[in-house]
């Protein structure tokens, strides 16, 4: 570990678990703990400059894991909860981030505490990104899925992953996919295909029809930045992290990766995901039983 790493862990580790506050003069005795603590930026309560974080290039992700558990400390310190730290953040979109808002204004509230929120609520300017849940539904909680369902969830997986738009019968466990531009269009379907649509397609007349596409850009997109942060090669990770943050995501992050010794794993974690999503969707119309 770099010696300056070391040296900022240090004061991190240091920093006074009990900032001094003091209380106004001629205050009202009956003003509550938030009336009588200031405001004041993480920088200002440590007395630790946001200057003095070394920029994520020069640090390898062990380093980065060092330096965001002293800084958890610090945030617990402060008595700061992180109400919507994403689970599944990588540490170096973690430490971007929190080290991006250490001058945020917050209150140190010794008895009760302040939730420290950087979700907006607005996806496209949430500060965790596509990390965050923010203004999607809540779905059932994942889990594995039952032997019934895999074979068909591995399925519609593949055929939305290739762009096509996929339905499932669960009482028959029948699937069918079609172009997304020929769907519902059986005259074009025809023109297109040289087939007949209804000799084709039998969907719109089952009982029960689940409906699956490819996810939206934003899904895909958070999937390429997990996918980023379990690669070990410190370099190929930032590379790969740079990529995302330049014009043309999804182009960039594929040349790299189809060059890259982890084409397959890569393969292998996008198919995971889509499966989980798949699922997360499937068993929301299923009955209770089934889930």
């Amino acid at each position: 570990m770099k010696n300056y790493i070391k040296q900022l862990i240090a004061i991190l580790e240091k920093v006074d678990p009990q900032p001094n506050v003091e209380t106004p003069a001629n205050i009202n005795r009956k003003a509550s703990e938030r009336d009588l603590h200031p405001l004041k930026s993480i920088e200002e309560w440590t007395g630790i400059e946001q200057i003095v974080f070394p920029s994520i290039e020069r640090m390898t992700l062990e380093e980065v894991s060092h330096l965001n558990i002293a800084i958890e400390k610090v945030i617990d310190s402060l008595n700061l909860n992180l109400v919507d730290k994403p689970e599944d953040i990588p540490p170096e979109k973690f430490y971007t981030i929190i080290t991006n808002h250490w001058q945020d204004k917050v209150q140190y509230l010794p008895s009760s505490g302040m939730d420290w929120e950087l979700c907006s609520g607005d996806p496209t300017t949430c500060a965790w990104g596509a990390y965050c849940n923010c203004g999607e539904e809540s779905w059932f909680s994942r889990g594995e899925v039952p032997e019934k369902y895999r074979k068909a969830v591995k399925e519609i997986a593949e055929f939305i992953d290739a762009g096509l738009v996929c339905f499932f019968n669960p009482l028959t466990m029948e699937l069918e996919q079609v172009v997304p531009e020929l769907e519902g269009e059986p005259e074009l379907f025809e023109d297109t295909v040289g087939e007949k649509w209804e000799d084709c397609y039998k969907y719109e007349s089952w009982e029960h029809c689940l409906r699956f596409e490819q996810p939206a850009s934003r899904e895909s997109f958070k999937i390429m930045e997990q996918f980023a942060g379990t690669v070990p090669d410190a370099h190929l990770r930032q590379q790969l992290y740079n990529a995302l943050d330049r014009k043309r995501p999804f182009a960039n992050f594929k040349d790299i990766i189809d060059n890259s010794d982890y084409r397959e794993k890569w393969f292998a974690f996008k198919q995971s995901q889509m499966e989980e999503i798949v699922w997360d969707e499937m068993q929301y119309e299923l009955p209770s039983s089934d889930k």
